[in-house]
């Protein structure tokens, strides 16, 4: 049996597949300490197992499958990652495990990490556009999703914290508040609780796309869209069709970036947030500082 269980729950566009392959790739080394990952790499369908309106029998399905992998490895620490776990109840979450794998509910820790908002809300347009879930410019996204409560930090980290206590740990997804500038590196570092180890580069997993081709996937998707090719077809191709996008070679392109407008509606809606977040999770305003910058360098104009 693992004598450690390390649960990663996300947020998405965190770093989650870099941290997922480095994993199930052996892409680092420890002279002390192992670690394996669960069977599957991304626990998909365990996360959404955990959603409010979720089948009852997939939990009672899930959970046994991760109890049996637990109990048939043998490493020093097993982790469990899926950003899609980053939606549920946390007390929820812990009563599941007290039933299907008690060893662990009172021992094993929760990692997550957060990313600015501005960051956040522009990754997450270039996603939904890239997955043919929205095709219209930023400033509309914001307008329907601004008030997502996964785009509001303190309260549901909260959460997470009140049920786990310091089991719970939050790291800033700021490449100065990450050991080694890394997100992976600061990710095993914490799993490994300290111990030393090597880290291979891996390439990156998901490449951001840049302005043009982002107003090429909206074109391919809206075409999609017209043509009545169902969502789920729609993401899945997107999804391919986005990562080849990303991995031509020296195709270079203008980043996405925020207008001051939209910046600063942004900053008018999550500054509070981004403070408490800090306050209560960091001891340097990570969140707060980065809405600062991205202030200073927002667009005068749309792109």
């Amino acid at each position: 049996m693992i004598k450690n269980l390390v649960i990663h729950i996300g947020d998405p566009k965190n770093g989650s597949s870099s941290i997922q392959k480095t994993l199930a790739e052996a892409l680092w080394q420890s002279g002390k300490r192992s670690v394996v990952l669960s069977r599957n790499r991304n626990e998909v369908a365990l996360g959404k197992a955990m959603r409010k309106n979720a089948d009852p029998g997939e939990k009672a399905k899930r959970f046994p499958e991760l109890a049996e992998w637990a109990h048939s490895e043998e490493a020093d620490y097993g982790v469990v990652s899926s950003e899609f776990l980053t939606r549920a109840k946390p007390r929820e979450f812990k009563d599941a495990l007290g039933r299907y794998l008690p060893e662990f509910a009172d021992s094993c820790r929760i990692v997550a990490y957060v990313r600015p908002h501005a960051d956040r809300f522009v990754s997450t347009y270039a996603q939904r556009v890239k997955m043919g879930l929205f095709v219209q410019d930023m400033a509309p996204l914001f307008d329907t999703m601004g008030a997502d409560r996964f785009l509001t930090y303190h309260k549901r980290f909260t959460r997470w914290r009140s049920v786990f206590g310091e089991r719970f740990v939050l790291r800033p997804f700021v490449r100065e508040g990450l050991r080694d500038q890394d997100v992976v590196s600061d990710f095993l570092h914490i799993v490994l609780e300290g111990e030393p180890f090597t880290l291979q580069q891996a390439d990156n997993v998901n490449q951001s796309l840049g302005v043009r081709q982002i107003a090429g996937m909206r074109v391919f998707q809206s075409t999609l869209i017209t043509e009545g090719v169902p969502k789920v077809l729609r993401t899945i191709i997107g999804g391919a069709v986005g990562y080849s996008v990303g991995h031509v070679p020296g195709a270079k392109d203008e980043k996405l970036a925020l207008d001051r407008s939209l910046m600063e509606q942004v900053d008018r809606r999550f500054r509070a947030d981004a403070r408490q977040t800090d306050d209560t999770f960091f001891d340097s305003p990570w969140l707060e500082n980065a809405l600062d910058r991205s202030l200073e360098k927002a667009r005068p104009e749309p792109q």
